[in-house]
């Protein structure tokens, strides 16, 4: 057995113990994080590294998919405290709900690239931590701004993009085109994804709304 040891990253009295979770290698990572951890708001990442549990390590993949985690009698992983702005983009939260749901996380293929309007991290916005505590919702690269879009390319694979969906509809009203491909938009689709992202909530605990893209002939 493996000894999975989760610091606190910040411990100003040094009176905080360490814990230690006894994993076989060959575990999910998920599975061992969502058996083992209670706060989901908090960061977790790989201690000389900073390679990010969720992010960097997958949640279903297992510990021996990585060759760092091989044949270690000890993992050492540090726990950031939710109020530190510097991990705001990597809590287990996200993750874990698409590991709960049985789906592929990271969701789209351009998440580490964040949103390619606003040009800004997911999860978080350019300046956060240092800058207004508040932004507009095109800026907030919050989840519940969030939505997938997904299409087909030239050889019939579909593409799944993360966008900022308040960004995307400013967008796509100044001429009707779709800004990721340059396609031009089918008029009932405009209004569709008009209505689902002015009056769709999306809820902090639940998967991303997936939305099919329909283009102009």
């Amino acid at each position: 057995m493996t000894k999975l040891i989760i610091k606190n990253i910040v411990n100003f009295f040094n009176n905080e113990k360490d814990k230690i979770i006894h994993i076989d290698l060959n575990d999910k990572i998920g599975t061992v994080i969502l058996n083992n951890i209670a706060i989901f708001k908090h960061a977790y990442m790989l201690k000389y590294n900073n390679k990010f549990f969720g992010y960097d390590y997958l949640f279903d993949k297992k510990f021996n998919d990585y060759l760092e985690f091989r044949n270690l009698d000890n993992i050492e992983v540090f726990d950031s405290s939710p109020l530190n702005w510097q991990y705001a983009s990597k809590k287990l939260h996200f993750p874990i709900i698409y590991f709960q749901n049985n789906l592929a996380w990271p969701p789209a293929e351009n998440w580490s690239d964040g949103d390619p309007i606003n040009q800004a991290p997911f999860l978080i916005w350019n300046g956060f931590g240092n800058g207004p505590t508040m932004i507009e919702a095109d800026l907030d690269n919050n989840y519940i701004n969030l939505v997938i879009l997904k299409y087909s390319n030239s050889v019939n694979k579909e593409i799944k993009k993360v966008i900022n969906k308040f960004a995307y509809l400013k967008a796509i009203l100044l001429n009707n085109k779709d800004p990721l491909t340059n396609q031009k938009l089918d008029s009932n689709f405009i209004k569709f994804i008009t209505s689902c992202i002015t009056f769709f909530s999306q809820p902090n605990d639940k998967p991303l709304l997936e939305i099919p893209m329909i283009f102009s002939n």
